[in-house]
């Protein structure tokens, strides 16, 4: 669970930094790694996810850090909508 520093900001367990950055190193930048930012279309991402042998919930961890890098670009004008945005996380099995 997601602690708050004295701040108010919140930290992240170091297992999830690690989740994230081997999704960027192992998912992210092999496939679209070449790409500008503004040529990744939400279709490419639908075809890539669809291609994955991995869980739903694995689909979902490794577009967060992807989602975010989006979120960020549109908050800096560098896109104006996220290719991101009309793809919903997958379904995963309860627990």
């Amino acid at each position: 669970m997601p602690r708050a520093t004295s701040s108010g900001q919140r930290t992240v367990e170091l297992s999830t930094i690690r989740d994230y950055k081997s999704a960027i190193y192992h998912h992210l930048i092999p496939e679209f790694g070449d790409l500008n930012i503004a040529d990744l279309k939400p279709s490419r991402i639908r075809d890539w996810i669809a291609s994955l042998g991995i869980s739903g919930k694995r689909i979902n961890n490794v577009l967060v850090p992807l989602r975010g890098a989006f979120d960020d670009a549109v908050r800096d004008n560098l896109v104006t909508v996220s290719p991101l945005a009309g793809i919903a996380n997958l379904e995963s099995p309860s627990a």
